[in-house]
């Protein structure tokens, strides 16, 4: 025929890869994958030809790697990257452990981590090493078989990537087997405290400074909790500058590129960083000054959510007292305040509000803890609360609410004493002299009022903080410290009452504004009638 193997024809190739003649022994194999003159056929057939031999039991990984000496030990940077490569392709080759075929020993596990591990200074074969050592951390028992050989061998990984990889300085591929095989020890408890010269927590320091992939970063926020609940953040130091490395992240403002293939949410972000920020009492006043910075800062949306979320965090997983003081208490109260009254986003008002509830409460319980297990001669206000952290933030809640409760009818005060009931809510041990304030002053105000809109402002904040207070209920039944203690709201109920029933049918006010006051009186009556606690059945009745 007239076809010519010089045309470059494509099919002329295939017929060559499929007439490729493999030797017989496994080192000339390797050789022949090894070697800058075999051409990409030759390679392909040496390389398939070794996988598939160790897939069904006629070689073993280890056999390779003794059968790979001369490429590994090569003074040829490109020959050895090729001996690694093939030792790469070779483990990624064999089945999962669960799927029979080819699997790994523990000895085998334990001598392959050590001889990677080794390898891992050898900078041009860094990629490989990386991969292979991921997929042989992969294959290790989970903690409760880990044997001390077995551990002691990812240990030593773990400080080979610390101590010998540039980890920011390799693709974003290589970057994530190194933050894998990090990840594999510590899930694992493999005790990798000390690791590097400069321990386990700058170790990641250093691994994830200046990461930029969400995959990567998912990972390295995971990463940051595992070391915070292994113990292996101990040191000032240390906790600062893991800190400032993974709080640049914050807010997240990942958008995902469309038709987005690799499924990482800005919340799977959101949340994982949340959880460092939240980590350890370390930097948990770092943390603090953080999110109320940005509160300040009038981030977008979303930052503001997650910066409230962080405040609610923190006094969850540390207390809000020895988070945050005095200090700090007072000025996540005005921060949250300035957000509920400033914000003109339905969900900011109501994560601030939620914050509050949440931050107080965990506050009030703490005080009211340390007041019960200490001294019978603990200092109390004359309010009945601890000093301390509590009494200071309630001084600080009259000083700024009051005042604007005064004027109800204007909406900057009426969004004010929002906040004032997400105090009110929180706890009864501020519920119950905000209350003593606020209720004897709407009362006045109503009975003063020269405006209908005075009228109907004071009737609806007299419902909020009965509602808020209602809210109250079922947490009070459930405490053992609050169960035998009046409800707050109860010293007021008659008194609401009979103010609200005069209000139903009281003069005054074009038509419509009668209706609405009208109407405001029989919402607060239905709402007294309904919480049967506040009442004697005899003045229900009445109602």
């Amino acid at each position: 025929g007239g076809g010519g193997c010089g045309s470059g024809d494509c099919s002329c190739k295939t017929a060559k890869a499929e007439k490729v003649v493999l030797p017989e022994a496994l080192s000339e194999k390797v050789a022949l994958f090894c070697a800058e003159t075999s051409s990409a056929a030759e390679s392909a057939a040496a390389r398939d030809s070794i996988t598939a031999s160790v897939r069904i039991w006629a070689e073993t990984v280890l056999k390779v790697v003794e059968a790979s000496q001369a490429s590994l030990t090569s003074t040829d940077d490109k020959i050895r990257n090729r001996g690694t490569l093939l030792l790469a392709d070779v483990l990624e080759s064999l089945p999962e452990p669960d799927q029979g075929g080819g699997s790994l020993s523990e000895a085998e596990l334990v001598t392959l981590l050590r001889f990677f591990t080794d390898r891992l200074k050898d900078e041009p074969c860094v990629r490989e090493v990386l991969r292979a050592a991921a997929n042989l951390v992969d294959r290790c028992p989970p903690a409760a078989s880990l044997s001390p050989e077995l551990a002691d061998a990812l240990v030593q990984a773990v400080d080979g990537v610390f101590a010998s990889v540039h980890v920011q300085a390799l693709a974003l591929s290589d970057r994530r087997n190194a933050y894998i095989i990090i990840q594999a020890a510590v899930e694992r408890g493999a005790p990798i405290a000390p690791a590097g010269p400069e321990g386990a927590a700058m170790g990641l320091t250093h691994a994830m400074d200046g990461e930029r992939d969400p995959r990567n970063l998912t990972l390295c926020f995971k990463l940051v909790q595992h070391f915070v609940k292994a113990g292996l953040v101990r040191v000032a130091e240390d906790a600062t500058a893991l800190f400032t490395v993974f709080s640049c992240y914050f807010p997240i403002t990942f958008t995902p590129p469309p038709n987005d293939t690799v499924g990482i949410s800005p919340q799977d972000l959101r949340s994982g960083l949340v959880a460092c920020l939240a980590g350890t009492p370390l930097w948990g006043r770092d943390a603090m000054d953080l999110a109320l910075g940005k509160l300040a800062a009038g981030e977008l949306v979303s930052g503001r959510l997650d910066s409230l979320d962080v405040l609610a965090a923190l006094a969850s997983a540390h207390g809000a007292g020895a988070t945050f003081g005095d200090t700090g208490l007072r000025q996540i109260w005005s921060a949250a305040r300035l957000q509920i009254v400033d914000s003109n986003d339905d969900k900011v008002e109501q994560r601030a509000r939620s914050c509050l509830r949440h931050v107080i409460r965990i506050a009030a319980e703490e005080s009211l803890a340390a007041a019960e297990a200490g001294p019978s001669d603990s200092e109390m206000t004359e309010d009945g609360v601890p000093a301390g952290p509590l009494s200071a933030l309630l001084r600080e809640v009259r000083l700024q609410c009051m005042v604007e409760a005064k004027t109800p009818e204007e909406p900057r005060c009426r969004r004010s004493c929002t906040a004032l009931m997400a105090a009110i809510a929180a706890h009864p041990a501020l519920a119950a002299p905000i209350l003593a304030d606020l209720v004897p002053l709407l009362t006045r105000l109503f009975l003063l009022a020269t405006t209908p809109q005075r009228q109907l402002a004071a009737l609806q904040l007299l419902r909020d903080a009965l509602l808020s207070s209602a809210a109250l209920d079922i947490y009070m039944r459930t405490s053992p410290l609050l169960a035998d203690q009046a409800h707050p709201f109860a010293p007021y109920a008659d008194e609401v009452l009979s103010l609200a029933a005069s209000a139903v049918s009281l003069p005054g006010g074009t038509g419509e504004q009668a209706s609405a006051r009208a109407v405001a009186a029989v919402s607060l009556l239905s709402d007294l009638i309904s919480l049967p606690a506040l009442l004697a059945p005899a003045r229900a009745t009445e109602a």
